[in-house]
């Protein structure tokens, strides 16, 4: 499941999106198959017990459209680069969480 959400963080998040990401996840074994890095055994096992997620209550969402908006324009600007890259971003996580509130309490 992890090697599936490198594609669309948030969409693929299986906090939120969990038959989607189970799905990815299948996917990711069916080439993991063709390209020989485990048997079709293995990956039959594994989609009959598809991953789950088990997280601790406080623990806040990771991810957003966001994050991944900001990952697709830092690809785009670094190209090939490699190594560290830290990207600045417009984002104020409290100015955000005090916009969603207003927004639900709306």
């Amino acid at each position: 499941m992890l090697a599936g959400l490198i594609r669309s963080p948030s969409e693929l998040n299986p906090q939120q999106h969990l038959a989607a990401a189970q799905a990815r996840a299948a996917n990711v074994l069916d080439t993991m198959v063709a390209n020989h890095a485990i048997d079709a055994s293995t990956a039959k096992t594994a989609k009959a017990n598809p991953a789950i997620v088990k997280s601790a209550p406080s623990l806040a969402p990771a991810g957003s459209w966001f994050a991944d908006w900001v990952a697709k324009g830092a690809a785009e600007l670094t190209g090939s680069q490699t190594g560290i890259v830290h990207v600045r971003t417009t984002l104020v996580p409290a100015l955000q969480r005090l916009a969603q509130q207003t927004l639900n309490e709306a």
